[in-house]
């Protein structure tokens, strides 16, 4: 029996996960490693590869004897994981660098209660402690977590299991025999009840401790090693383990007492795997006294004295200052037949030597991306992408949470064996990962239009001239987090990438992309508004684009520039002005907006009025009608101490519902807030502190009306917040270990600018812009005058004063 009892609140965090010196980030239950420079990794565990030289999204490791070395993924094999390879008994290599070799399979049917597995191998090491079979966890830092795992120790086979109440551990009756070149396991389990068999050994038995009965373990099945760097995700007591150097083959399982053992077939995913009994150092020859080692499923070449390069047939390194001829702000990288230069964004040519002027990019399919600031799609996102593929695989466009493979939130559009297939991940286990793939195949060398998107849990796909496929998320999450660049193309590290946004191995796109759409928001493709970008020249090579004029404009390329030939209704340089806003009116700064077919009306800054906003005002308090905004920018948030807020006004309103007052970023995926509006006719007041320390207070039923006026102050200190309403006072305190309100001090009042979605901007809790009046405001103590802002739109005097 207790009263008041609640789960502990430990950080993420809490193990500290990250190296060499890299920041970790705690995000409710999982977290974050934020790389210094010159580090990579989701633990930053490694340095990066200056120059990346390696495909399909392998690791890229520096190694101070050949420059660097390529960890391939499964069924990809050479220096650069450049060949593909056909696996019928994989063979792995054990740990290099600390990234062990592993299959990953999947489990497809109910196994909680009953687990039979076996397999085969063979190793010349039977004394190596190494991991040979693990189910578990996402991320097993926590001590109750539920797994079983099977390993060599000393010539013994150990079948180690957690049911969520403490580890037992079962050991084989001998050693394994030197004599036998391939060993059989079989591991069992019913409910608590424990059992494995080596080669012709006595079986083995024990009981699971506690009274817990059911595994409860995500479906990835690990054989032969782990993902995570040093095997630091796996629990405690697998953690001295290394990866298995040998052959496994012949895995297969059954989840019923009596029932057929079944094949464990159709791999996930792997890293570093070669067939057996097949090396690289077979394939290939070290030139000049060379030696070959083998690395898997890739290899190095030791040079003699004098002698450089993939296979020692240099004198120099390709790469050094006085060989390449790759011009500055590019990057030179090995190659197998020498070298190749990376361009930045504006540069292309066979050096970078050439200044290129890039209105709708084409993507070389080699290395390059695009990426563009990302706007809110927490909620929902509709996309809108016009692109010409050159091939039927690549990665066309990728948000995500993070930019590593541990990403949890992402999403992901691609062309697979010409297919368009979208995947996103709401946070849920990887094994729900949603995928659509369209009913066509895209024509190459063609422009397609695809439109694809989600609200909430629902998303939709649908290629032009092709029906339209749904589907729906797992219950759960219904909130997508993307905090990084939108990026076309690829990214600037396949490897990067969770292995659940792709379907096979990660390729960049080639061909080209004119257009894209997100929410409505129109993003500039150009080399002078792109966020970054690599390897990127120009479609058709001319300055005119696909929107470079507007509103069906007519694109001429005039030297490196271009002039539009506008249809009658539009002028303006880009025929980006209506013409009946052609020369307009409109004063001091005004916004001019059509009226019909040939008049227009002017939108006024604040402090002025009238049909061309001619007239000052001095507007003490405002009139906001639905199409207002005001921005205070507070000028002292720097020294102002953000675990304390206090804001006060007076407002009047006939409508049910409206955002009143918004502090906090625009544009922004996370980040704290607080908010006031209206919901419905209660009072709604919300905010967030960081990640877990969020609340809000909803009043009594509100009576509008617009002669009335209402009172409103918020006092906050620390977690707790008091709301004085009309003579009421109510409170709310946030959880967590957060204090400090962190904004960069923006107070919107009734609106945003840029006709902003106000759903979007405020995580959904107010739905519409305010229509009232506003008097009265205070905020830290300084009542504050409506005519010394300087942003609003579309204010007028209150009627009621």
């Amino acid at each position: 029996m207790g009263i008041g009892i609640t789960e502990c609140y430990n950080s993420a965090c809490y193990r500290n996960p990250c190296l060499n010196g890299a920041t970790c980030r705690s995000f409710d239950d999982h977290w974050n490693c934020e790389c210094p420079d010159g580090f990579a990794g989701p633990f930053c565990e490694h340095k990066t590869c200056y120059a990346n030289p390696c495909e399909h999204g392998s690791t890229c490791l520096p190694s101070l004897d050949s420059g660097y070395l390529c960890i391939c993924p499964y069924g990809k094999h050479g220096k650069n994981c450049e060949h593909d390879l056909t696996i019928t008994r994989p063979s792995l290599y054990g740990n290099i660098m600390g990234y062990s070799s592993y299959l990953q399979y999947q489990l497809l049917s109910d196994y909680h209660y009953h687990l039979e597995i076996r397999l085969m191998f063979s190793t010349v090491d039977v004394f190596h402690k190494s991991l040979l079979l693990f189910n578990g966890q996402m991320d097993s830092f926590h001590l109750a977590d539920d797994f079983l795992a099977v390993g060599l120790y000393s010539g013994h086979i150990i079948y180690t299991f957690n049911l969520g109440s403490g580890t037992r551990t079962l050991k084989s009756v001998s050693a394994l025999n030197h004599n036998i070149s391939v060993h059989s396991v079989l591991i069992g389990r019913h409910r608590r009840y424990c059992w494995m068999e080596v080669d012709s050994q006595n079986k083995v038995v024990g009981l699971a401790s506690g009274q817990l009965t059911a595994l409860n373990t995500q479906s990835a099945l690990y054989i032969g090693g782990h993902p995570s760097y040093n095997f630091s995700l796996l629990p405690e007591e697998l953690q001295e383990y290394q990866g298995f150097s040998g052959c496994i083959f012949g895995a297969e399982f059954r989840n019923s007492p009596g029932a057929i053992f079944r094949p464990i077939h159709s791999v996930l995913d792997g890293r570093n795997i070669q067939q057996c009994s097949t090396t690289e150092c077979q394939l290939i020859q070290c030139a000049n006294g060379g030696t070959c080692i083998d690395v898997g499923s890739t290899f190095q070449c030791m040079c003699a004295e004098g002698w450089v390069g993939t296979l020692c047939t240099q004198r120099e390194t390709p790469c050094s200052a006085r060989n390449h001829l790759c011009q500055s702000a590019s990057i030179c990288v090995p190659i197998n037949e020498g070298y190749r230069c990376d361009c930045p964004l504006g540069q292309s040519g066979k050096y970078c030597e050439k200044n290129v002027s890039v209105s709708d990019p084409l993507f070389d399919g080699i290395s390059s991306y695009l990426s563009t600031r990302s706007v809110n799609v927490r909620h929902s996102m509709d996309v809108i992408i016009s692109f010409k593929p050159l091939s039927e695989n690549g990665l066309i466009f990728y948000g995500a949470q993070h930019l590593n493979e541990l990403s949890r939130d992402f999403v992901s559009l691609s062309l697979v064996a010409g297919y368009v297939q979208l995947r996103f991940n709401l946070g849920t286990d990887p094994s729900s990962t949603v995928v659509l793939n369209s009913f066509q195949k895209i024509e190459k060398n063609s422009w397609q239009v695809v439109e694809f998107g989600r609200y909430r849990r629902a998303a939709y796909l649908k290629l032009e001239g092709d029906e339209e496929v749904t589907s729906i998320s797992p219950p759960g999450m219904e909130i997508l987090d993307v905090t990084t660049d939108f990026y076309l193309g690829g990214i600037p590290d396949l490897s990067s990438l969770p292995k659940e946004a792709v379907e096979t191995v990660p390729a960049y796109f080639k061909g080209c992309i004119r257009l894209l759409s997100v929410n409505s928001i129109l993003m500039e493709l150009n080399s002078h508004d792109a966020v970054n970008g690599r390897n990127i020249e120009d479609c058709d090579g001319t300055s005119c684009g696909y929107d470079s004029c507007k509103n069906g404009g007519t694109c001429i390329p005039k030297d490196d520039n271009f002039v539009c030939l506008c249809p009658e209704s539009f002028q303006g340089q880009m025929c980006e002005i209506p013409i009946q806003c052609w020369q307009h009116s409109c004063l001091h700064g005004a916004t001019c907006i059509p009226d019909g077919k040939s008049s227009h009306r002017c939108i006024c800054p604040i402090g002025w009025q009238g049909e061309k906003c001619e007239s000052g005002v001095n507007v003490s308090s405002a009139y906001f009608s639905g199409a207002s905004y005001l921005l205070y920018q507070d000028g002292s948030y720097k020294h102002r101490d953000l675990t304390k807020t206090s804001i006060s006004f007076n407002y009047s309103s006939n409508e049910a519902s409206g955002l009143l007052l918004w502090n906090g970023k625009i544009y922004s995926e996370d980040g704290d807030y607080l908010g006031i509006g209206l919901s419905n006719n209660h009072l709604h007041i919300v905010w967030n502190l960081g990640w877990l320390s969020r609340s809000e207070i909803i009043t009594a039923i509100i009576q509008p009306g617009i002669n009335s006026w209402h009172h409103v102050h918020i006092d906050r200190n620390n977690k707790l917040l008091n709301l004085y309403f009309d003579g009421q006072v109510y409170s709310g305190e946030v959880s967590g270990s957060f204090y400090e309100l962190n904004t960069d001090g923006s107070y919107f009042l009734g609106g945003f600018p840029n006709n902003l979605d106000i759903e979007e901007e405020t995580l959904g809790y107010f739905s519409s812009s305010f229509v009232g009046c506003i008097k009265d405001l205070t905020i830290s103590g300084k009542l504050i005058n409506i005519m010394d802002l300087k942003e609003g739109k579309n204010l007028e005097p209150c009627p009621l004063i």
